[in-house]
């Protein structure tokens, strides 16, 4: 971080703005936080932008140094505020994109991740994965610890570029080297499900740096190990003290292995009433392991109801709940034509052609039988 200059307040702003040095190597001068809101409230009447920069903000005459780093600012106040939701992606969240791209052109770095995030989401421009994944790299390259590990995520899946997991690797460990437990907690992440062969041990040695920096996600796949006995010893102690902390800091995935916990009396007595609870607060949160853990619980007592969640989990992309909708449909309602669909979706979503995917889905030997024809 640059020191601000002698007789200059600076004051902490979230999202890490600083304005960019000029040419005479000035030293960087944190922005004013309490200027912030007065100065977006007064540009985001964006008819009136000939008040920022004394002509047509849209106009072909590129930005100042100074400008540029203003519009970044304005630009990512305008993300912070709506904070990416849904009512956000509307005029302002295009204009305030608009600001960051006219930033970027203008040669101010610090907008690089944001807009790449816009790009990836679709918030206020068409959504555009390859695009994305160029601005996270190039955020990557200009220092963006976080961009880093987004950049990594997408040379992992190959979304957006070519899958690539050297380089992949090589951005993690910038990042890690950078102070980022997220960029921990990815590493084990691929040595526990990306590579192969899966290394679970060096897994647990990423989880066990990632939990120890405070890092939820960590606590949370690091629990599931002491649950379950994978890669270290089985100790359910172990697994409740990493699960509890993480479920309570909102983490789906603690939840739902913490649930399993109440539900199966390991490491706490058993409790049905807590194991449904964490269930409902994962699946709340979107998360389709907390759909499919209620319906087992729901099974065959109110099969209504998890049928309901069977669906709303294979809706979402769950290939387990998807196969689960084929075998419902088979069994149930002998809906033959609908059951094969849904378990061919199922293979397109998981990348695997129809005769891997039998080895692993959960469907009886008759509808297996009807898939390989």
């Amino acid at each position: 971080e640059a020191t601000a200059p002698t007789g200059v307040t600076a004051r902490p702003v979230g999202w890490g703005f600083w304005w960019p040095a000029n040419t005479d190597g000035e030293d960087a001068a944190q922005f004013d936080a309490a200027a912030v809101p007065q100065t977006a409230l007064l540009l985001l009447d964006l008819r009136e932008l000939t008040l920022f920069t004394q002509q047509s903000f849209f106009g072909l005459k590129p930005l100042q140094r100074k400008t540029a780093a203003l519009a970044a600012l304005v630009g990512k106040y305008c993300l912070f505020v709506y904070r990416w939701t849904e009512s956000g992606k509307g005029e302002i969240a295009r204009h305030a994109v608009a600001l960051l791209q006219y930033a970027v052109d203008a040669g101010c770095n610090t907008p690089l991740g944001d807009l790449a995030h816009a790009y990836q989401i679709g918030f206020g421009v068409q959504k555009d994965l390859q695009k994305a994944a160029t601005l996270f790299l190039c955020a990557a390259d200009a220092g963006d610890v976080q961009a880093m590990v987004k950049s990594a995520f997408c040379h992992l899946s190959g979304k957006g570029v070519a899958m690539d997991h050297e380089k992949a690797l090589t951005l993690l460990q910038n990042a890690v080297d950078a102070g980022s437990s997220e960029a921990l907690f990815l590493l084990g992440h691929c040595y526990d499900n990306v590579f192969d062969p899966q290394d679970h041990e060096r897994a647990v040695t990423f989880y066990q740096r990632a939990a120890d920096a405070g890092n939820i996600h960590g606590m949370a796949r690091l629990g599931g190990f002491f649950l379950n006995g994978k890669g270290v010893a089985k100790d359910p102690a172990r697994a409740v003290s990493l699960l509890e902390p993480a479920a309570g800091a909102g983490d789906a995935e603690a939840m739902v292995t913490f649930g399993w916990c109440f539900a199966k009396a390991e490491g706490v007595p058993r409790d049905l009433f807590r194991a449904r609870a964490l269930f409902q607060q994962a699946a709340d949160e979107g998360n389709t392991d907390g759909m499919l853990a209620l319906a087992k619980l729901s099974w065959p007592q109110d099969k209504a109801h998890a049928v309901s969640l069977i669906q709303r989990a294979a809706d979402e992309g769950d290939v387990t709940a998807m196969s689960y909708v084929g075998e419902i449909l088979y069994q149930d309602r002998h809906d033959l034509v609908r059951a094969v669909a849904w378990c061919k979706r199922s293979c397109v979503v998981m990348g695997a052609p129809l005769p891997g995917f039998l080895l692993k889905a959960k469907i009886s030997k008759t509808l297996r039988k009807y898939l390989n024809t």
